[in-house]
């Protein structure tokens, strides 16, 4: 079902044709009407966004409202409304950036600095009524009962729900591989040429049972050039972030997946006091 309707308006029109400001309703249920510019066809359209009110999602996600409240304070909704229809996302991306452990030039906050952070967070979300509904139907999938305490244990989940499934699902296929690549060793000067080698023969040999992982995402060198003491984190790491940017086209640091990994999967990546002083 397509929740974005475009009617395009010639621009000497455009003085005829104003979006209608406001809140609208229809037989679908809520939207808003905004003037935009085609990038493709450089025509001006009337863009039509379809709404779901604050309160649906809980029942919709089988979560609680607290969930809710942690999922919008890292990111994971971005595009919120107050009750007349006014957008609200230049204030809250403002606190969102803060506590999103992939943004650029992230800097973890003090205690003092999350708790009034938190403290904005709470009288913003209070003027939340409506969220984009695409938005929502974008996160159905992998926000919902069965996930969850995947999902809510590590800041890539609440910002990034689909980036944490990716991790649950990619964990034991990449662990399955650095066994072998570990036999190798990590002290002779050939040793990358012959990690890779034995990476490739092991998805060879068992290739059916590798759901995510693809043979390329093994084939680059580079992935083989592992810090002494640091070896599980930077091949871990490394291997999720191709994946990632193979599936979604996106770049991520590849020390703060691990972390995030070792949140998500802790029976694959067990924590250790040495691991942890490691990262």
């Amino acid at each position: 079902m397509n929740f974005e309707k475009y009617k395009y308006t010639p621009a000497e029109n455009i003085e005829q044709e104003k979006p209608k400001p406001g809140l609208l309703r229809d037989e679908v249920g809520p939207y808003v009407e905004e003037l935009a510019d085609d990038l493709i066809t450089g025509k001006t359209c009337i863009i039509q966004t379809r709404l779901i009110e604050k309160k649906y999602l809980p029942r919709r996600w089988k979560i609680s409202e607290p969930e809710i409240k942690e999922i919008v304070l890292h990111g994971g909704l971005r595009q919120a409304l107050n009750i007349n229809g006014n957008w609200l996302d230049s204030q809250l991306q403002r606190i969102q950036r803060n506590f999103d452990p992939y943004a650029e030039n992230h800097v973890p906050l003090s205690q003092s600095q999350e708790q009034y952070l938190r403290m904005l967070f709470g009288s913003l979300y209070k003027n939340i009524y409506y969220f984009a509904l695409r938005e929502v139907i974008e996160k159905d999938s992998v926000w919902n009962k069965e996930n969850k305490h995947i999902l809510s244990k590590s800041g890539a989940g609440l910002a990034y729900p689909e980036l944490a499934y990716m991790i649950r699902k990619a964990v034991p296929e990449i662990m399955r591989i650095y066994k072998p690549v570990k036999k190798v060793g990590f002290r002779t000067i050939d040793e990358p040429e012959k990690m890779k080698r034995a990476a490739i023969q092991e998805f060879n040999d068992h290739k059916k049972e590798f759901k995510i992982l693809k043979q390329k995402d093994l084939s680059r060198l580079k992935l083989y050039f592992l810090t002494v003491g640091k070896e599980r984190r930077d091949f871990v790491g490394a291997v999720i972030q191709t994946i990632i940017i193979r599936i979604e086209n996106k770049k991520f640091d590849k020390t703060k997946l691990y972390k995030d990994a070792a949140k998500i999967c802790p029976e694959h990546l067990p924590f250790t006091k040495k691991a942890h002083n490691l990262i």
